[in-house]
């Protein structure tokens, strides 16, 4: 595994496509039309990470109704109290709720733990999406609200930032780099940013 990379979801997971249809992450394209809120679908725009061939950890949240896979320092949207958060996926615990497409609330249940090979993780113009139909943020390995505002510029105009076939450009590695250097990637988050649903 690299460095650099940002850490996303697995091949297998799912999102919802405007016509209503299911489609794995490993067969997303850009320009494909996602589900990104309770009433919004935007395309998807490029990768942050594209690696189908590369071994790496897993956690799967599971509720009594359904599960999502994805790496430990994913950001997952989760009710505390009133407010909607982000927490790395290592950082949920029993007692949180994830925010399902609906914008209702499941208790998670349990937590696994496997090892896969593919990572993906697509971006959208608003920086999150619904997986396996749960709320989730695009990001990675930094809280929520600052790397949407640090990638403005590539949400904004990723045909400059990232690379013609909708990959990881030179901006994408060099915020990673710079978080690696300052110690802020992965760092431990407070859990109090708020959410935008």
């Amino acid at each position: 595994m690299c460095w650099w990379v940002w850490w996303c979801f697995h091949g297998g997971s799912t999102v919802l496509l405007e016509s209503g249809q299911a489609k794995k992450m490993d067969e997303l394209i850009i320009g494909d039309k996602i589900q990104t809120s309770s009433e919004a679908f935007s395309p998807v725009i490029g990768w942050l990470d594209l690696m189908p061939d590369t071994e790496t950890i897993f956690l799967t949240l599971h509720t009594d109704r359904s599960s999502i896979t994805l790496t430990p320092t994913h950001l997952v949207f989760v009710k505390s109290g009133e407010e909607t958060v982000t927490k790395y996926a290592r950082d949920v615990s029993i007692v949180d709720e994830l925010i399902n497409k609906d914008g209702n609330p499941e208790v998670l249940t349990r937590i696994t733990k496997s090892v896969a090979t593919g990572y993906y993780s697509p971006l959208t113009e608003p920086g999150m999406l619904v997986v396996d139909g749960f709320y989730v943020s695009c990001f990675a390995s930094f809280p929520h609200e600052l790397a949407k505002m640090v990638l403005f510029p590539v949400r904004t105009w990723p045909s400059f930032f990232l690379r013609a076939d909708g990959g990881t450009g030179a901006y994408i590695k060099l915020v990673k780099t710079l978080g690696t250097f300052l110690n802020i990637r992965d760092a431990p988050m407070s859990g109090l940013l708020s959410g935008i649903l």
